[in-house]
Order: C-alpha cells, then structure tokens, then sequence
C-alpha cells in the first residue's frame, strides 16, 4: 500500500466513523504527515484524493473541511421533455428536486457565448439562471443563453415566464418557428470557478463537471446550456438513439 494511500484510508476511516464531522476541518498536510510517520507530499496527495472523492473541500487559506456527501446520482442525458426549471436525477423527475431558484435577463452575449451561438459579441441574448438545490444544498447551476432575435419580444422571451413557461427548449423553439434537429455535448472536468463556488457552496479548489449544451436547428444555434456540478455528486448516463436505417 502507498504512503498516500494509508493516509487517505485513514482520514477517511475517521470521517465514516464520526470523529471528524461535516464542516469540521481536518488536520492540514503537515499535521496528517506527522501522524501518519509519513513526509508532506504522500499527506497532500492524500487530501487531494479524499476531496476528488467528495468526502472534503477545500478552502484556500483555511484548510480543508469535512463536506456533506450523498450517493453520487445518475444524471441522464437525453431528449427528455423536461423544461427548463425541471431536472431528472435517476431517471425520475421530481419537482422537489428539480424547481431551482431561476432568475431570466437580457443581457450581451459574452464572446465565448456569441462564439457558439454564432452571432456578433454583444448582441442581445437572454440568459437564465437555474439553481438546483436537494436535500438542503444545492447541487447544480444550470445557465441557458438564447439569441435575442430570436425570442425578444415573444411570449417565450424568458423560459419560465409567460404562456409557454416551464416548456422545453425544443418546445418552445418550435413555437418559435425554429425546429431543433439536434443537440451538441461537450463534458469537461476542471475546477470550480470563485462565482460558482458561492453559488453551489463548494470549496474553491473543487472539481466540478461542466456540460455545454448546443442546440441547433437546420439554420443556427438557438440556445447554449451550460450545467455546472461537482464531479464526485454525478455521473452522466447518455442515451444514444441509433437509426436502424444508418445499419443496413
């Protein structure tokens, strides 16, 4: 057994049993490494593991803290008729769940946000904010970015205002006028951003998964979603249609 692992698995062993609790901190690197007889680099690896496996955050310049974990959820990823305030953790949706704090303004499109709803930096677009909390903390920010042409001055200019609220992007892009053919996937891991962490209440060295959502008729991009969450609360199940035609 490493040096880094008998560390961990005995901070660890500590957590599940009680003696360090949620939001006690633990003993920094240099403490775990003269208990554990070991040098500082096996003790920091040691935390930096434990954090990846959600039992710890970290706070820069405090040290690092015991953090609440659940059972790491399954988050399908698929052509679900889930509006925009609704989430499907498990396969089943559940309104205790899914109904985050959401809040809707016209803003500018940010340029890496015009980059890939392909219109000019600054232009209008209309973006949405959805906090998802569950057993009392949050665990997902979800934001939505729309071009402004295409939804201002409609009953659709916000998602979850208005006569077609709580419909999904497909939906309302049809009501619109503009038939999403498909959406576009790209999962990155890295670690949260100081906004971020303040929002879903993680330690500013936390890793989060990040899903950036495209969807996109015959013509353009219609809507950009970005989902932000920690890495060890998720994972992604994706389904994948497969066309028997394209087999043959």
């Amino acid at each position: 057994m490493s040096e880094k692992q008998r560390v961990a698995d005995g901070l660890r062993r500590q957590i599940l049993d009680g003696v360090y609790e949620v939001g006690n901190r633990v003993p920094s690197r240099n403490a775990l490494a003269r208990e554990y007889s070991t040098t500082v680099r096996p003790a920091h690896d040691a935390l930096d593991l434990l954090k990846r496996e959600g039992f710890l955050s970290g706070k820069v310049g405090s040290g690092h803290y015991v953090r609440k974990r659940w059972a790491r959820r399954t988050l399908p990823q698929s052509w679900l008729p889930l509006g925009p305030s609704q989430i499907d953790i498990k396969g089943v949706p559940s309104p205790a769940e899914g109904t985050p704090n959401t809040e809707s303004v016209r803003t500018e499109a940010p340029e890496a946000i015009a980059r890939l709803l392909g219109i000019e930096p600054g232009a209008p677009v209309v973006k949405t904010n959805h906090l998802h909390s569950g057993e009392n903390r949050p665990y997902m920010l979800r934001t939505q970015w729309e071009p402004g042409d295409i939804v201002l001055g409609t009953e659709s200019a916000f998602p979850d205002e208005g006569a077609h609220r709580g419909r999904s992007v497909v939906e309302r892009m049809r009501m619109l006028g503009h038939e999403v053919l498909y959406a576009q996937d790209a999962v990155v891991a890295r670690y949260v951003e100081q906004s971020e962490a303040e929002l879903l209440q993680l330690g500013t060295d936390t890793q989060v998964l990040t899903i950036v959502r495209i969807y996109r008729s015959a013509e353009r991009p219609v809507n950009v979603t970005v989902e932000v969450m920690a890495t060890a609360d998720f994972q992604l199940v994706y389904d994948l249609p497969v066309d028997p035609a394209a087999l043959r």
